[in-house]
C-alpha cells in the first residue's frame, strides 16, 4: 500500500483540525516505523503520540510546499531513538548489570547488549553469567536475540575483563531461521568521573 504525497500549502500554523487531517493518512506508516524500531506496541504508540505532538509544536517552522511524510517520519525516528536511549539508561541504573560493546564485521558496525533482570540475577563478582543478549546494527536496529555466556575473569577496580560467547537467532528483519555466533574478549576501564571508558 502506498500513500500519495501530502504536500502542505495553505494550512496555518494554528489550525489544529487541518493539521490532523493532513497527518491522519500518515499515522499507520509512522506507527509501523516506530514498531519496527522499538519492537513494542505500547512504546510505538507512545512514540507516535509524542512525535505528533512535537510535529504540531514545530509546524510553524515547516516549509510550505514540502512533502509532509519525510518530515513526520524523521520526527518519529528521532522520538524512537530518544526512547531507546532512555531505555538504555534505565537498564544501567537498575540493580542488575548490563554489558554492551561495539564491533565491526564485514565493514559494518554492530553493538551487542547483554542485560540482566535484577529480580533474577545480580552481579556477584568474577564468574560466568548466562544473560539475555541482543545484537543491533550500529544505528540501533535489532537483528538477533538469544542468550550469551558472559565471563568476568578480571574484576580489580578500575579494570575489568573477560570473554563473551553467544549464539543468537534472527528476528523477522533478517529471517527467523538465521543464526549468528558472537565471541571474543572484552576489557573495561572505569574512570572516576565518566564511568566506563
Amino acid at each position: 500500500m502506498s500513500f500519495a504525497p501530502v504536500v502542505v500549502r495553505d494550512v496555518s500554523a494554528d489550525d489544529e483540525h487541518e493539521f490532523l487531517l493532513l497527518l491522519e493518512p500518515l499515522l499507520p506508516m509512522a506507527y509501523r516505523l516506530a514498531l519496527g524500531l522499538l519492537r513494542s506496541e505500547s512504546d510505538a504508540e507512545d512514540a507516535v503520540q509524542s512525535a505528533v505532538l512535537n510535529a504540531w509544536r514545530h509546524f510553524g517552522q515547516f516549509r510550505r510546499g514540502s512533502e509532509l511524510k519525510p518530515w513526520l517520519l524523521t520526527i518519529v525516528a528521532n522520538e524512537c531513538r530518544r526512547q531507546r536511549r532512555n531505555r538504555w539508561w534505565s537498564v544501567i541504573k537498575r540493580p542488575g548489570f548490563a554489558f554492551a560493546t561495539y564491533f565491526e564485521a564485514n565493514g559494518n558496525w554492530y553493538w551487542l547488549l547483554l542485560s540482566t533482570d535484577p529480580s533474577a540475577q545480580t552481579y556477584k563478582g568474577p564468574g560466568t553469567y548466562t544473560i539475555p543478549a541482543y545484537l543491533y546494527t550500529g544505528s540501533g536496529q535489532p537483528l538477533y536475540k538469544g542468550t550469551a555466556q558472559l565471563t568476568v575473569s578480571n574484576a580489580q577496580f578500575p579494570d575489568f575483563g573477560g570473554s563473551v560467547q553467544a549464539t543468537l537467532n534472527g528476528l523477522e528483519i533478517v529471517g527467523t531461521q538465521s543464526q549468528v555466533t558472537v565471541s571474543g574478549d572484552w576489557t573495561c576501564h572505569f574512570t572516576p568521573n565518566l564511568g566506563p571508558a
